[in-house]
């Protein structure tokens, strides 16, 4: 499956808004545009590359037992998910950050992270 930037910003930016307790429990997210499958993929991304505390479970489908499907439960952002959104949260430096990754063919959340850093740093005049 397909790594998606903008679904993965908006499922930071969701989990910013909806988890309203320390620890909370939010399950089958919904984000207009996406499939659950997208979502949950997303999820799994963000939660090993250490922006959420999800619990994730894989779930054998009932009809088929070849498909495994996932079960998720996101109970926050972490420190750097919350670091990562504030780089990546404002329209005009997630513009600038998908046109640069675009430019140079790389679509990684460390990528994402490093480019949304020296946006900082070039609108600060540190870099």
């Amino acid at each position: 499956m397909k790594l998606e930037l903008d679904l993965l910003r908006e499922l930071l930016l969701y989990v910013e808004e909806k988890a309203d307790r320390p620890v909370s429990a939010l399950e089958d997210i919904t984000i207009e545009g996406w499939t659950r499958e997208q979502i949950a993929y997303h999820v799994i991304i963000a939660a090993e590359d250490g922006l959420i505390k999800a619990i994730i479970d894989d779930v054998p489908d009932t009809e088929d037992p070849d498909i495994v499907n996932v079960a998720y439960i996101v109970n926050r952002l972490t420190g750097r998910g919350h670091e990562m959104l504030g780089v990546i949260r404002a329209p005009k430096h997630w513009r600038w950050i998908k046109a640069q990754s675009s430019k140079v063919g790389v679509a990684t959340v460390g990528a994402l992270f490093k480019l949304g850093q020296d946006y900082v740093k070039m609108e600060l005049g540190l870099g």
